[in-house]
């Protein structure tokens, strides 16, 4: 029986070689943070919530180490043919307004971006803002969210949204945590178009 059992023992670690342990640690990385739960929400896992996610396609769940020994587990997501619908309907909602020397990007109340005709800087800006948001249209939108792995458990980290044209060129990527709608099943798109259309402004006023 020793026999048998030293060599099982030797096929397994044989095993663990040949197709490496370092691929099972982190499937069980990945397993930890996917069945977990977060404290913002522990009425479902982390996985259910991504998977029910009504917004999502292709999500990929990866792990890895960084260079100081950090393990992390995160996610890569696009979003669906739904949620693009829904965000380029938003954008045509945003409408200019000229209120008093203040030129408005803005839908209702909410003011994403706004200029001054009192400044010649502002005027250029406007100009190069408005050539860009004339053509603007959003054809992909991919999501990066990150967990770091600790001793005990998991916490939720570093987070981006990347926006892609046609060509699938990036418009723009804003560092913004979606685990909030994700849980709620919901997409705060006045919160991203405002991020995108100052980060817009932001490259039209440092190409001055």
């Amino acid at each position: 029986m020793k026999t048998i059992s030293s060599f099982v023992i030797a096929v397994a670690l044989l095993f663990g070689v040949m197709f490496g342990t370092s691929s099972i640690a982190k499937a069980n990385d990945v397993d930890t943070v996917k069945d977990g739960v977060l404290a913002m929400d522990k009425t479902t896992t982390v996985g259910k919530a991504v998977g029910g996610y009504d917004f999502f396609t292709n999500v990929k769940w990866q792990s890895g180490e960084d260079k100081q020994g950090r393990k992390f587990v995160f996610f890569d997501a696009e979003f669906n043919d739904k949620a693009m619908e829904i965000l380029n309907h938003r954008l045509h909602m945003i409408s200019y307004e000229k209120n008093g020397v203040r030129r408005d990007f803005r839908i209702g109340d909410m003011i994403f971006v706004n200029f001054s005709e009192n400044s010649q800087e502002d005027m250029k800006s406007y100009k190069c803002f408005t050539n860009i948001f004339s053509n603007l249209k959003f054809s992909n939108v991919k999501y990066h969210q990150e967990f770091v792995i600790t001793n005990e458990g998991f916490k939720d980290g570093f987070a981006q949204i990347t926006f892609l044209d046609k060509d699938d060129k990036t418009i723009g990527t804003i560092k913004k945590s979606m685990l909030s709608d994700i849980y709620k099943n919901d997409i705060d798109l006045n919160g991203m178009l405002k991020s995108v259309l100052f980060g817009i402004q932001l490259a039209c006023d440092n190409a001055k």
